[in-house]
This record gives structure tokens, sequence and C-alpha cells, in this order.
């Protein structure tokens, strides 16, 4: 589990071991599925471009950057 901002102060969160991504409303605290990010993502972090990079479980030494609006890794 991890959470970032973005640049654009989107609250973006791995919610589980399973790898799906969402984002969290930090006003209302409603949280909306984007998808997973297979493989299975443990840490995020934006960079200065705005892209977002993950971690995962099975490979931790690999960085993947992640579609904020699919989920998907790669």
């Amino acid at each position: 589990m991890d959470i970032s901002f973005s640049a654009t102060n989107i609250l973006y969160a791995l919610s589980d071991s399973s790898g799906l991504l969402s984002t969290i409303n930090t006003t209302t605290g409603v949280v909306v599925d984007i998808g997973n990010t297979a493989p299975n993502m443990m840490a995020l972090a934006f960079d200065s471009s705005g892209t977002l990079y993950g971690t995962s479980y099975s490979n931790p030494g690999l960085f993947y950057s992640i579609n904020t609006s699919t989920g998907v890794a790669t």
C-alpha cells in the first residue's frame, strides 16, 4: 500500500497487494478505482514532469511507469 499526490493535487493510492490503483478525494474521502497495475505495485511516486512510477512486489528493483487513467504499468 502507498499513496502519492500528483502535481495537480490528486491523491493516488495503491489499495492492497493486488495492485489496484485508485484516487481519493481528500475533501469527501470518496475512492474511485482506476484499474490494476499488474505487476502488483508496492510503492508510488511522481516525478517533476507528472509521470507516476511504481515498484512491484515481484521485482522490487525495477521501476514501472503507471498510466494514471488506466492503471496499466509498463
